[in-house]
C-alpha cells in the first residue's frame, strides 16, 4: 500500500514539474509604470529584436487608466502600425497583441499608447519575443 502511495506522489509531482518549464522568451521592453499626466500619447523606446530567439512579438498593456486605450506596435522602418489593439478601462485580461514576423535578421520596433478622449496614459507595458505563440 505504501508502495502505491509513494508512485501516485511521485507521478504526481513529475506531472507538476513538467508543467513549470519555463517559456523561453526573451523581454525586448519592460515599464511597470507608464504614466504620462500631461498627455495622452506614451511612445515607448526602441528595442530590437533577436535572430533565432522566435518569430513572435508579445504586446502587453494592462490599462489602469478610467478610459480606453489602443496600443500600436511599429516598426522603424514602416510608416504604418503592424499590430494594433483596443484595450478596455481598468484591465489586464485579453490585453496582449501579437505580431508575426521572419526572425533572420534584427528587426527595431516601438510601442506607442494613446489614450482616448486626451485622458493621461496609466499602465503597465511588456514586450517580449517569442518562438511560438502558444508559449
Amino acid at each position: 500500500m505504501k508502495a502505491k502511495r509513494f508512485l501516485s506522489l511521485l507521478l504526481a509531482l513529475a506531472m507538476s514539474f513538467s508543467m513549470a518549464v519555463p517559456a523561453s522568451a526573451a523581454t525586448l521592453y519592460n515599464n511597470p509604470t507608464v504614466y504620462n499626466q500631461s498627455s495622452s500619447i506614451f511612445k515607448s523606446d526602441r528595442f530590437t529584436s533577436t535572430p533565432g530567439n522566435g518569430q513572435y512579438i508579445k504586446v502587453w498593456y494592462a490599462n489602469r487608466s478610467d478610459h480606453k486605450a489602443t496600443v500600436y506596435l511599429y516598426r522603424i522602418d514602416q510608416a504604418d502600425p503592424v499590430a494594433t489593439k483596443e484595450i478596455a478601462a481598468n484591465t489586464h485580461k485579453d490585453v496582449a497583441i501579437w505580431y508575426d514576423f521572419p526572425d533572420t535578421k534584427p528587426v527595431t520596433f516601438y510601442v506607442k499608447i494613446v489614450e482616448q478622449g486626451g485622458n493621461p496614459i496609466k499602465g503597465y507595458l511588456s514586450v517580449a519575443q517569442k518562438p511560438c505563440e502558444g508559449l
